[in-house]
């Protein structure tokens, strides 16, 4: 029978290895999508048979336990039957969340009484790669104009690409000037742990494919941003820049676009992660022209 442990910063080499049999794109099979919420929800895991099987719990309730579609070796039905067999022995129903849109066939052949309920605020907003990192076209004017508004307002900006010696120079930025500029939901403040967290490891994430870069005015930094790549594609965790800085946000994207255009030739698309129904935060990510949102779904066996 199945037997979890919890997730640690040490296991993710292990879970690793796992993350990258995912063709989904979407952000919940990566290093930084367990890494930074594994205290949100509850995450734990379990490699049994060459299979990585992960429990949490539901992202739209997180009083419900739930766990991962299951990657590796076995096939779909053997490994969510162990799932189901794992919740009878402990009184648990065998809920999935955050199941990915392309894996929905299978899992309903499989288990045809199942229910599905789509998660409408987590969906990932998928991007063509090559047109953030250049901003090219009609649809792109507003955004080039805002980095080229940027640039002329602050000529002598750099771009730096995160090292590992720079993060305390990005974490006392982040802790005394972004972090004091508004009030924060409930979420957002955890997410502000989770980036200390991410800063904090950052030397030991960047073996795992995680790299960065910040922007800085005057020798003081007012943006950065984290990401990792995945296969063909470019995950980006954390962007944060300082809201006096107009088109601080669009410089820091546009640069890190390119930045790791040019260091991962392979990297097709930019996953931007979701809007976790924040009307202002689904307007901006939307402003950039996603190829598509990748759909998630909860399954209730």
């Amino acid at each position: 029978m199945l037997s979890f442990q919890p997730v640690t910063l040490a296991s993710m080499q292990e879970i690793y290895r796992y993350l990258k049999l995912s063709h989904s794109r979407t952000c919940d099979f990566t290093v930084g999508g367990i890494f930074m919420w594994i205290e949100y929800f509850d995450y734990r895991y379990c490699v049994q048979d060459d299979t990585l099987f992960i429990m949490g719990r539901l992202e739209d309730d997180r009083r419900e336990i739930a766990f991962s579609l299951p990657r590796g070796a076995l096939p779909l039905n053997r490994s969510v039957g162990m799932i189901e067999e794992y919740c009878r022995a402990h009184g648990l129903t065998p809920n999935m969340s955050a199941v990915p849109e392309d894996a929905l066939p299978a899992l309903q052949a499989a288990f045809p009484a199942c229910r599905v309920d789509e998660l409408v605020d987590w969906g990932d907003y998928l991007y063509d790669s090559r047109s953030l990192a250049t901003l090219t076209g009609h649809k792109y004017n507003r955004k080039r104009n805002r980095v080229n508004k940027f640039a002329r307002e602050y000529p002598r900006y750099e771009y730096r690409r995160l090292m590992p010696d720079d993060v305390p120079a990005v974490r006392a930025f982040f802790v005394e000037r972004y972090c004091r500029q508004t009030d924060f939901s409930e979420m957002a403040r955890y997410e502000n742990g989770a980036v200390l967290q991410v800063l904090d490891n950052y030397a030991r994430l960047v073996a795992l494919g995680f790299s960065g870069g910040y922007i800085v005015v005057d020798d003081r930094i007012v943006a950065f941003t984290i990401g990792e790549v995945l296969g063909d594609t470019l995950y980006v965790h954390i962007e944060k820049a300082l809201y006096d800085y107009a088109g601080s946000y669009e410089a820091i994207n546009y640069r890190y676009a390119a930045d790791c255009g040019s260091e991962h030739p392979e990297v097709l698309y930019i996953n931007r992660e979701d809007d976790a129904g924040d009307a202002g935060l689904r307007e901006a990510k939307r402003s950039y022209n996603p190829l598509g949102i990748l759909k998630k779904y909860d399954v209730f066996l």
